[in-house]
């Protein structure tokens, strides 16, 4: 039996043992907090980062060589036909290019003139080739008749044997020149082929146009 002062530790006790989990609680709620702050403030710094390397290029001429056609043919882009041409870089692989380029062909319908787009693959030519020639499941969207919208790749000096089916050389020869930190990366240029903005989704910028 438990005299007075036995009641009095016991609840001492555990009012201690109370105390110290809530204490530990708060302290890991914290720590949570802490560390939540500081990946959002990474996420943001990192966003920053991003948005700067694009606005660098905002303001130059932009300038490729050795763009070809699906026969292979070489082709100099030509911004004079729309008030504003976008350029499209992407990859067979890319889910986000993809779900980009299906809403293409209907967006660009009635702004002929005003706008056009210029997607061009950095998959090798013998990748690229059969998925626009002959476009079936998801890149069936490929075969449509928009007179604005055109679809090029980059002349490699890689080996076919290699067997890699991006463009490497000419990506890095880009990316010496721009920032493409992500795909799709597009460019958008006046009829000069001055770089006037780097947007993240062309879909919002046309829409907005």
């Amino acid at each position: 039996m438990l005299n007075g002062n036995g009641n009095t530790h016991t609840y001492q006790n555990k009012l201690m043992i109370t105390s110290r989990f809530y204490y530990a609680l708060i302290i890991n709620v914290l720590l949570i907090a802490l560390v939540s702050i500081s990946c959002n403030y990474g996420d943001q710094k990192r966003f920053q980062l991003m948005k700067n390397s694009l606005t660098k290029d905002i303001g130059k001429p932009f300038k490729i060589e050795n763009v070809i056609d699906s026969s292979g043919k070489p082709i100099k882009l030509d911004f004079s036909k729309s008030d504003l041409t976008i350029i499209d870089f992407w990859f067979k692989d890319c889910p986000p290019c993809i779900e980009e380029m299906q809403r293409f062909p209907k967006i660009l319908a009635g702004r002929e003139g005003k706008i056009s787009i210029i997607s061009i693959s950095i998959n090798q030519f013998w990748v690229w080739k059969p998925i626009l020639t002959h476009p079936t499941g998801k890149f069936s969207f490929l075969n449509n008749s928009t007179t604005n919208w055109k679809q090029y790749d980059l002349k490699t000096s890689q080996d076919k044997k290699l067997k890699n089916e991006y463009s490497v050389d000419r990506l890095d020869e880009i990316q010496s020149n721009y920032s493409i930190p992500f795909f799709p990366s597009y460019f958008v240029v006046n009829k000069k082929g001055i770089i006037i903005s780097r947007p993240q989704s062309a879909l919002a910028f046309i829409k907005a146009y």
